[in-house]
């Protein structure tokens, strides 16, 4: 056995197993999608792409786009299961093969849970579409999506934006409060727009 296969059946395990008895809530399952799309990133992050064969890079691509695939339908399922009496309107229009990146505004955020999970799906979609930006390479042809990347990145940061001025939303993550569990959960979309906005170590 391989150390990739090991390291992949723990992975696994961890993500499986203390859930067994006790049923995973819809941010435990937003950040099993996470844990996965990981791998992806830090392969994308470690190759030379000039060097890397076409159909390697073909692989990371459909790989990622399972994960954009499978994060739609735990939106879908999120907004409609947990949300039942709000309507969610898609008017993005986002090409396939991509997720819709609709919500409520965030001034009708219902909570401050709905609007930390909502930050933190659009905080994957945005890692999904900078990634892909990176993958994609001009010895293929490009699919048509390939040109809708960096407007999709930029609407999905306005939208961190416009959620982050959310009074709710602000209490919770607020600093002054300490480390609270709100404030944890801000590290992974704060550290997702750095790297979307090339901020580095101690720049604002």
């Amino acid at each position: 056995m391989t150390r990739r296969q090991e390291t992949f059946l723990l992975t696994e395990e961890w993500m499986t197993s203390p859930w067994k008895s006790q049923p995973k809530t819809w941010r435990d399952k937003l950040y099993d999608l996470v844990v996965v799309f990981s791998e992806i990133v830090a392969s994308s992050q470690g190759n030379n792409r000039a060097s890397s064969p076409l159909e390697s890079i073909r692989t990371e691509i459909d790989k990622a786009l399972q994960v954009e695939a499978e994060l739609s339908a735990w939106k879908s399922s999120w907004l409609n299961e947990a949300y039942p009496r709000h309507r969610f309107r898609c008017h993005c229009q986002s090409p396939a093969p991509f997720s819709c990146l609709c919500s409520l505004s965030a001034s009708k955020f219902p909570t401050a849970d709905f609007a930390l999970l909502q930050v933190e799906c659009w905080s994957l979609q945005l890692l999904i579409s900078t990634t892909l930006s990176k993958l994609s390479d001009p010895r293929a042809d490009l699919p048509v999506w390939i040109a809708h990347l960096p407007g999709r990145s930029s609407q999905i940061a306005n939208n961190m934006d416009e959620a982050s001025s959310f009074l709710a939303f602000k209490r919770t993550t607020e600093r002054s409060s300490g480390v609270t569990e709100g404030f944890c959960r801000t590290i992974f979309p704060t550290w997702t727009l750095r790297e979307y906005r090339g901020i580095k170590g101690g720049d604002k």
